[in-house]
């Protein structure tokens, strides 16, 4: 069974979105790592609310356009 052009393109194509959103994925959690790991030599709290909003980027990934809004101060009973 053969696959067409079109079809090999489609799936590059995928694996290109693939890469990018775990090249983002990675590029995210570093930077949490990072605030985290200074956060945690300094003891500051400067660092520690920087580490917290790292934290929250990485978690916004994970989270729908409702999540997003609800925690933003749009929740269900903001109209």
């Amino acid at each position: 069974m053969s696959v067409s052009p079109r079809s090999e393109h489609a799936a590059a194509n995928v694996i290109s979105l693939s890469e990018r959103k775990e090249a983002a994925l990675r590029a995210v959690w570093s930077e949490y790592l990072a605030a985290r790991g200074r956060a945690e030599r300094t003891r500051k709290i400067e660092d520690g609310v920087e580490a917290g909003r790292a934290h929250r980027r990485w978690l916004e990934l994970f989270m729908t356009h409702e999540q997003r809004q609800f925690l933003s101060g749009g929740g269900a009973g903001d109209k």
